[in-house]
């Protein structure tokens, strides 16, 4: 998938060079633990289900050259809106449908206009709105995880925007920095080696780009973590978007795995 360089000849760089190169990987080496999840809170975490809140009820009506539709908050905005999808095959031949597509901001605008108040502290409906960092989380079940918003993230890569976390430990991570590489590939070869290099991981990851190439979905076994991860990288907005979905095998019962998978997939950014 990468770009391979069949060379046998290798430039000679200088000490400062090479120094400056180690500093780099080592900071993407951090970056990427924190982004797939690896990095381990100490302690216990007392987790509490959260009591779904909202500033309004009920849809908007969107006027369409075919008559009339009715979003509803109480469903997911990405599922509704059609956004456009591309399928996925894992490693066990479970298909899934991951969001390649974005959210239009006049959907949202519509819902302000319909006294519909966003939070990224907490899901309205099955929608968790992000409107400072510009991105969509949606569940089925809202109220089995407890969210939590650090805005520090925004500018930091070190830190997640967004974590929602479940009662038995499988969590999702949201976070964002700048694009240092041109192409999604390029980046997730980058990650990939990272973690190949620091023992995350020891089979590559089986990995689905998007046919625009801005959307990269990946799934690999988490050694860190001893459990599958699940992560979708999108481009957009200036930044790098990376949602990682991370639950151990032996503690998370196959509806929050499920549930997991399709939340990482339907991470949607607002345009």
């Amino acid at each position: 998938m990468g770009k391979t360089n069949t060379s046998s000849d290798k430039p000679r760089h200088s000490e400062a060079y090479l120094i400056e190169k180690e500093k780099q990987k080592t900071q993407r080496m951090r970056n990427m633990y924190v982004f797939f999840g690896v990095i381990t809170l100490a302690g216990i975490i007392a987790i509490y289900l959260l009591v779904m809140k909202s500033g309004g009820k009920g849809g908007i009506d969107v006027n369409l050259s075919e008559g009339s539709f009715k979003f509803s908050i109480d469903k997911p905005v990405v599922t509704q809106a059609e956004t456009e999808t591309k399928t996925y095959r894992t490693p066990g031949g479970k298909l899934i449908d991951y969001t390649t597509g974005r959210v239009s901001k006049q959907v949202l605008d519509d819902f302000s206009d319909d006294n519909v108040s966003f939070s990224p502290n907490y899901f309205v409906g099955e929608n968790l709105v992000n409107e400072v960092a510009g991105y969509i989380i949606s569940s089925s079940y809202p109220a089995a995880w407890n969210v939590q918003y650090n805005p520090a993230g925004l500018t930091d890569p070190l830190t997640p925007i967004n974590t929602l976390m479940a009662s038995d430990g499988s969590h999702l991570n949201v976070g964002r920095e700048d694009i240092a590489y041109e192409y999604v590939e390029d980046y997730i070869n980058a990650a990939i080696q990272v973690l190949f290099d620091y023992g995350v991981i020891t089979e590559y990851p089986y990995v689905s780009y998007a046919d625009d190439g801005k959307t990269a979905f990946l799934t690999f076994t988490n050694s860190e973590t001893n459990g599958q991860s699940y992560m979708k990288v999108v481009q957009g907005r200036s930044f790098y978007y990376i949602a990682t979905a991370n639950y151990n095998l032996d503690y998370s019962d196959i509806d929050t795995q499920d549930e997991l998978i399709w939340m990482v997939a339907n991470f949607t950014l607002i345009e």
